[in-house]
């Protein structure tokens, strides 16, 4: 048996209603999002539920396992609060390792602010995003930026570069606002330094990559056209389930009460007949 709810089965806050919203401000993924600036902002996904979703499907499957080496089975347990809290440990580390002023909300910034360059910066038509983890990194990007700004002193080592960030990532804007954001991209590539295109959901929808892997896809039946979710699970010994489109209410039942339960056909229109189904 799995359950999941906000605040599990003890604690103070168990039996507390929970949403990902709710539980996004309680467990500090708010107060992390955002620009230092600004208001908490909730995560444009709806990060919390999902990720307590394949958690409690890891849950389950190690249960299953374990259920086949001893053939006892248990209670599988997940909160959504517990399940989101290791995606912070970046910015918990740069509380406990920062001084008392050092912002929550870090923006397109390392979580911790303790990776330079990183973050989102202006291309000729959007914008990319960057990060230079070692001085190799950082060495590769100023031979292709060639800008008389990186020699620098101050930007030596990763720690000048994290004490300088705002004229570090001025430096960096000069020359990624010249060059659209699939040139950068490109560029950036070739050299072996993380990046990405900042990517709107029109450009998501219409992505080679995306169409070709078929985890967003478009059906089409009888009915007309209607796009859905592949799985974004692939096994090579398991066939894909293709989606198909929901069924209409109550047509499986006949189906389910007869398979798993072991109904006959009189007992089901027996249920039919007193409107229990």
């Amino acid at each position: 048996m799995a359950s999941g709810t906000g605040f599990g089965s003890f604690g103070p806050y168990a039996g507390e209603s929970a949403m990902d919203l709710t539980i996004q401000a309680r467990t500090a993924v708010m107060s992390t999002t955002g620009f230092a600036d600004g208001p908490p902002v909730r995560t444009g996904p709806s990060v919390v539920d999902f990720v307590a979703g394949t958690h409690m499907l890891s849950g389950v499957l190690a249960a299953l396992f374990q259920r086949t080496r001893t053939g006892r089975g248990q209670h599988v347990e997940i909160a959504l609060q517990d399940a989101i809290l290791p995606s912070l440990t970046s910015n918990i580390a740069g509380v406990l390792s920062h001084a008392t002023d050092s912002p929550e909300r870090t923006g397109n910034r390392h979580g911790s602010m303790a990776v330079a360059p990183y973050n989102a910066y202006p291309a000729a038509d959007g914008w990319v995003s960057l990060l230079c983890p070692t001085d190799a990194h950082w060495q590769r990007l100023c031979v292709q930026m060639d800008d008389p700004a990186t020699a620098d002193p101050r930007f030596a080592t990763v720690a000048g570069r994290c004490e300088h960030m705002d004229d570090l990532d001025a430096t960096v804007e000069r020359w990624t606002k010249t060059l659209t954001k699939n040139d950068l991209t490109r560029r950036l590539t070739d050299l072996k330094i993380p990046c990405a295109p900042v990517v709107t959901l029109p450009e998501l929808l219409e992505d080679p990559h995306i169409l070709e892997r078929r985890v967003l896809r478009t059906i089409t039946d009888d009915q007309g056209s209607f796009m859905t979710l592949g799985s974004p699970l692939f096994l090579s010994d398991s066939p894909v389930v293709e989606p198909t489109r929901p069924g209409e209410l109550g047509a499986d039942t006949e189906e389910v009460l007869a398979a798993e339960l072991g109904m006959s056909a009189e007992d089901i229109a027996k249920l039919r007949n007193a409107g229990v189904i």
